[in-house]
């Protein structure tokens, strides 16, 4: 789905398979104990932090704002021990 599908309010998340797709039940329930979602969105810290999970395919760099302080620490977390910035 696009991203401009999230509004930034509460948003909500129907899960739904027909009938014809599942032969042989005549109802079905689904219970999810999570969904996770992935999207592009704008580098901008909360409380002074800033979490990037995965970068667009062939991007080399992070623009990032909303810090209080000019002196920011990176962590690389594929390496934890490893600190830049």
């Amino acid at each position: 789905m696009p991203a401009a599908w999230l509004d930034g309010a509460p948003n909500q998340i129907s899960l739904e398979a027909a009938l014809a797709q599942l032969p042989g039940l005549t109802y079905y329930w689904i219970s999810p104990d999570w969904v996770e979602l992935t999207y592009q969105a704008f580098a901008d810290a909360e409380n002074d932090r800033l979490y990037v999970e995965a970068m667009t395919p062939g991007a080399n760099e992070v623009v990032a704002t909303g810090f209080t302080a000019p002196d920011v620490g990176v962590y690389d977390l594929r390496d934890p021990a490893t600190r830049s910035g």
